[in-house]
């Protein structure tokens, strides 16, 4: 009774971790997505997924936050999918030392803590931190908490973790380009200078960016015709 359906964040390990940024891109209801140490930094499957239809990191509208092993060695994980997300704010995390069974519960458990396995224990010491980039990741983008932003965008020497232990990157998404219909409806309900700013906001992030096509204009052609009709000429001739 508690669960906001209008706030939804996914996390994955592994193959989940790949799993989840495929339904984010397929679901614009997802907000936040997690990939701990997932598949969608593995060059096996960067290399079968690239040419699929559903690797679109121009489309990823959640907050992402990539979470991987291998610091000082990162084009064994590379970011690949993560530095294409345009739209999107984008946190990397590296840690040292860590395995890829090491950035889920069961193995800290079961692998570790319940058998006093000592090759564990860096393992043990980071779980802590996976935990908690967890947690202020999800309280950013689901309840928009600026002090975990804060958290998350510090050093991590500042939140008392050592630099030699876990890297990080932090890159806020750029505005997102309006549809067609969002544009035509913003037309309509706020006229066409407002429209015409936020275009060329857009075009100045995003010099690449087309609304429309050499065919769609008469798109816009309908709409001054629209307005026309109701008389609104100084609109239709702007629109």
């Amino acid at each position: 009774p508690n669960a906001d359906p209008g706030k939804v964040g996914v996390a994955g390990f592994s193959i989940g971790g790949l799993s989840h940024v495929v339904l984010a891109l397929k679901n614009m209801h997802i907000d936040a997505v997690i990939s701990l140490d997932g598949s969608i930094a593995s060059v096996g499957y960067l290399e079968d997924m690239k040419d699929q239809y559903y690797f679109q990191p121009e489309r990823m509208r959640a907050a992402f936050c990539q979470i991987s092993k291998n610091k000082n060695n990162p084009d064994t994980n590379p970011s690949t999918f993560l530095d294409q997300v345009k739209f999107a704010d984008t946190h990397l995390f590296r840690f040292a030392d860590l395995a890829h069974q090491d950035f889920n519960t069961y193995s800290i458990f079961f692998n570790y803590l319940f058998t006093n396995n000592v090759e564990g224990e860096k393992a043990i010491d980071a779980y802590p931190m996976l935990c908690r980039l967890n947690l202020e990741f999800f309280n950013t983008y689901l309840k928009n908490d600026e002090q975990s932003l804060n958290f998350l965008t510090a050093p991590p020497s500042q939140n008392g973790w050592s630099e030699e232990v876990m890297s990080k990157q932090y890159r806020p998404g750029k505005k997102v380009p309006p549809t067609q219909v969002q544009f035509l409806k913003l037309i309509r309900e706020e006229g066409a200078d407002k429209a015409t700013h936020i275009f060329e906001e857009v075009r100045q992030q995003t010099p690449e960016f087309v609304l429309f096509d050499k065919l769609e204009w008469r798109v816009l052609l309908g709409l001054g015709n629209e307005f026309i009709e109701k008389t609104e000429l100084e609109e239709a001739i702007k629109t």
